[in-house]
């Protein structure tokens, strides 16, 4: 397989070596026991997060909390169609007086909401998977994790790629059991997406203003529209970079030692959007054996080429994604064969 080929597009990826679907089935996760569970926050992400507890046997929604009526509803409806009763509530703290049963809580509501409504399910006994970033604050972030140790429950931040079985063969098998790539030098990765348009609402579902300045909102345009602001939300470098810099820190074993960037809001009107739109970065890492530097970007203007992270070594390349469709290794030319590993079902090979 030529290397232009493997970079040509996503589709071509499929005449190239996958992962071995033998070998991440012996990674899977075993269904959880019986757990009953509140989600707090369910626009857009919360919506998905249900989505994922409907799919994990033994696993009960009994609760549902938004501000919004608007999202409320919507999330009732979808889970009265797969014939669960759920209970509705617009503030966390009613929820928790009320739910007595609960085992752990879900928080998908905006960033600057994660560490006190995390940290109240805490209290409350309960183990909590709080959306990524932990805050848009440092501080804030450190208190979440000692409320956790305070109170002897696990709390899980969303990395999902944590929990990918496709990202543990890579990091357990292929970069470290059979160090497949060789030694890694570099690597990159990105988050693209198109131009952000305002959400709008629907004006007869508007949110009273008391109800939303006391949530912290100043409007209902900001309430639609909170990633565009420092105090709601993390900027887009930090919302999507903690994840896929969190991979580079797994897959290469090291914390950067360097950082350099350079960005702005360059489409935006800044009075608006207060985060920079565009950021391009480096990140020198240094690990026991050798350095390596990545390179990422953030762009939210244009959507080239979605999401992504890749490494590249003297052997191969790995380039890898949340989509099973744009996963795939290339061996350079002067590497040693990786027949071996596919008869050991380390990977696959396609038509």
């Amino acid at each position: 397989m030529q290397r232009r080929d493997f970079l040509r597009s996503s589709a071509a990826l499929s005449s190239g070596l996958f992962l071995s679907s033998r070998g991440l089935a012996r990674i899977a996760p075993q269904a959880p026991a019986e757990l009953e569970v509140a989600v707090i926050g369910v626009g857009t992400q919360g919506l998905q997060l249900l989505k994922s507890c409907a799919r994990i046997a033994g696993v009960r929604v009994r609760a549902v909390c938004d501000v919004w009526d608007f999202h409320r509803d919507r999330a009732v409806q979808r889970l009265e169609q797969q014939g669960l009763e759920v209970a509705a509530y617009e503030d966390h703290r009613a929820l928790l007086d009320a739910e007595k049963s609960l085992d752990a809580a879900i928080v998908a509501t905006p960033d600057f909401l994660h560490v006190p409504q995390a940290a109240d399910c805490l209290e409350r006994g309960l183990h909590v998977y709080c959306e990524r970033p932990i805050s848009n604050e440092v501080e804030a972030a450190r208190r979440l994790v000692q409320a956790a140790a305070r109170a002897g429950r696990q709390l899980q931040i969303g990395h999902q790629r944590r929990s990918n079985p496709r990202y543990i063969h890579c990091a357990e098998k292929l970069l470290g059991e059979i160090q497949l790539l060789g030694k890694i030098a570099a690597g990159s990765g990105q988050w693209n997406r198109s131009v952000d348009i305002d959400r709008g609402w629907p004006r007869r579902r508007e949110i009273e203003p008391a109800t939303l300045e006391r949530i912290g909102f100043r409007s209902m345009q900001e309430f639609r529209n909170w990633r565009w602001y420092r105090r709601l939300g993390s900027g887009p470098f930090v919302e999507h970079g903690s994840d896929q810099i969190d991979v580079f820190h797994w897959f290469l074993g090291a914390r950067p030692t360097a950082v350099y960037a350079s960005g702005g809001t360059d489409y935006y009107d800044p009075e608006s959007h207060e985060w920079p739109d565009t950021v391009l970065s480096i990140f020198e890492f240094r690990s026991l054996e050798r350095p390596a530097r990545v390179f990422y970007q953030t762009i939210t203007t244009n959507g080239d080429y979605g999401h992504f992270e890749k490494l590249l070594g003297d052997e191969g390349t790995l380039m890898i994604t949340e989509s099973s469709g744009r996963v795939g290794v290339f061996r350079e030319a002067a590497a040693p064969s990786w027949e071996k590993w596919v008869r050991l079902e380390y990977l696959a090979e396609t038509e």
